[in-house]
């Protein structure tokens, strides 16, 4: 604030949205190899397990971080989370997403990224999760007013990060 004319108001905005990139990073690690459970208890204790950063996390393909987090917010084992985010009906992931105190304009987002991540096909491969993020990604950023201009901001940068990473690979390839 004392370098640039920003509000103090900005300014948090700024830090938040760095503060929850960061986490998410911390989910990619934590998905892979420490406890999730207790990663979402430690952020829930925190006041840091937002819905944003629930977001964030599934729109690039953290699904058991983000049922836990779920599960964690609304008070549920997370086997019964599992089966209502999961439910091949409309109304599971509705029902546990307002018990858990999810903002309703935000969950045409997160029924979009569910049903993403129960429409892709997984083949084992080592790009999975890229395909999964990029046609995540893509299907989040046209859903109409699901998001704030940050957090789309954000997606897409992550997409241009995506598309960089592709590039790379097949170019790579190819002068092999």
């Amino acid at each position: 604030m004392t370098h640039h004319a920003v509000s103090a108001e900005t300014a948090l905005t700024i830090a938040a949205g760095s503060a929850e990139r960061a986490t998410v990073d911390l989910v990619e690690e934590a998905g892979r190899a420490a406890d999730v459970k207790a990663f979402a208890a430690h952020l829930h204790a925190e006041a840091r397990l937002t819905p944003s950063l629930l977001l964030r996390a599934l729109a690039q393909g953290h699904m058991t971080f983000f049922e836990w987090g779920v599960a964690e917010l609304a008070g549920v084992p997370h086997h019964r989370t599992w089966l209502m985010i999961h439910d091949a009906g409309p109304l599971g992931l509705r029902a546990i997403y307002e018990r858990a105190g999810l903002p309703a304009r935000l969950f045409p987002a997160f029924r979009a990224a569910v049903d993403t991540y129960h429409s892709m096909e997984f083949d084992g491969g080592a790009r999975d999760l890229e395909r999964f993020q990029q046609h995540m990604l893509e299907r989040f950023l046209t859903q109409p007013d699901t998001a704030s201009r940050d957090d789309v901001d954000y997606l897409l940068d992550k997409m241009d990060g995506l598309s960089r990473d592709a590039r790379n690979e097949a170019e790579a390839a190819q002068s092999a």
